[in-house]
């Protein structure tokens, strides 16, 4: 089976993907699991990656990840195509990370400092990381980096829950806001309106960062 690439707007790529991901949904319905198979290998790094930015660490978005792909194998019937799958997918990611915060809302997070894979843009916490990432390899230049990554993570897990949801999609998974607003079921509008606020409450928190 030929991989899934995302496209990055070419209307060809997008209408094969959509219907390549037809076709593999179909198959996994008719009890074709190598199928679904294909679809985890496509999506894994970025549900993972989701996970981890709203739990902060890496064992446990590991253990969120396969909950959410198991989940949306046996919940693939009531996929209507209405949404994109990858969208409907990161929804049920998304669900299934604010349960289980919620759960363990009483226990202290843990650090965690392995964000490779990140794609953050301009003064979001995903473009300081970035930046982390393309620093020299000088031990002060090490210990300096943990320590803005440890103040960022901390940063994003002040955040509620909604807002650390939308700034991860738009910021860390570089989806679009129409794709924001089907994840999250809001309005493109609401979705423009609540990642503006999410940035600035951010932005105050990291602010001794930039200083």
């Amino acid at each position: 089976m030929r991989p899934i690439v995302r496209s990055s707007g070419d209307s060809a790529d997008v209408c094969e993907t959509a219907e390549r991901e037809a076709e593999l949904i179909a198959l996994v319905r008719a009890g074709d699991t190598a199928a679904y198979a294909e679809l985890v290998r496509t999506y894994q790094d970025r549900v993972f990656g989701l996970c981890f930015r709203m739990c902060r660490n890496a064992s446990d978005a590991e253990d969120l990840a396969q909950e959410a792909f198991v989940r949306a194998y046996h919940s693939l019937a009531s996929f209507d195509g209405r949404a994109r799958f990858y969208t409907w997918l990161f929804r049920i990611a998304v669900n299934v990370s604010i349960s289980e915060r919620r759960r363990a809302a009483r226990r202290p997070l843990r650090l965690a400092t392995d964000l490779a894979g990140s794609d953050g843009t301009d003064n979001s916490a995903a473009g300081m990381l970035q930046q982390d990432e393309d620093c020299g390899p000088r031990a002060e230049d090490h210990a300096m980096r943990k320590e803005q990554t440890e103040i960022v993570l901390a940063a994003l897990a002040e955040l509620d829950e909604e807002q650390r949801c939308i700034v991860t999609l738009r910021d860390m998974q570089s989806l679009g806001y129409d794709e924001i607003a089907e994840v999250m079921d809001i309005p493109i509008g609401t979705v423009k309106s609540r990642l503006h606020r999410a940035r600035l409450a951010l932005r105050r928190r990291l602010s001794p960062l930039f200083d």
